[in-house]
């Protein structure tokens, strides 16, 4: 492993903070707005890919598609997790540092309007992949 990558990893702690807060969030639930409610009438569901690497950099987010309902934009996303997952466990078999390398280094999909967890839904899948 090199030496800049180790200091990367190092320099993640706060980072992963940032984004375990950020997890939690995800999880509150609220109302919807009589516009939103409207909106939902005809909707599309869009999904970017933000850069765990450039965390709350927008310049570095890339839009990933559209799709007609929530479920093919969910399956969308977790392919990108999956990619992203395939490739850190080719080299990495400890499922908290696979973990790490995702939350420092991975994408970070994410749906407008609908609650999908990136990292939620990496953590179940590395426990799968190194413990199966």
């Amino acid at each position: 492993m090199s030496e800049w990558y180790k200091n990367q990893k190092k320099s993640c702690s706060s980072i992963h903070q940032l984004l375990q807060e950020r997890i939690e969030k995800t999880n509150l639930r609220r109302e919807l707005t009589a516009e939103e409610v409207e909106e939902e009438k005809n909707p599309t569901y869009k999904v970017w890919i933000d850069d765990n690497f450039h965390f709350m950099n927008e310049d570095e987010r890339v839009f990933h598609g559209e799709f007609d309902t929530p479920t093919q934009a969910i399956v969308a996303c977790q392919k990108i997790v999956d990619a992203n997952i395939e490739s850190i466990t080719e080299n990495e078999t400890d499922p908290d540092k696979a973990y790490e390398s995702y939350a420092c280094f991975g994408g970070d999909p994410w749906i407008e309007g609908v609650e999908f967890s990136a990292f939620e839904y990496a953590k179940i899948k590395i426990q799968e992949v190194l413990k199966g």
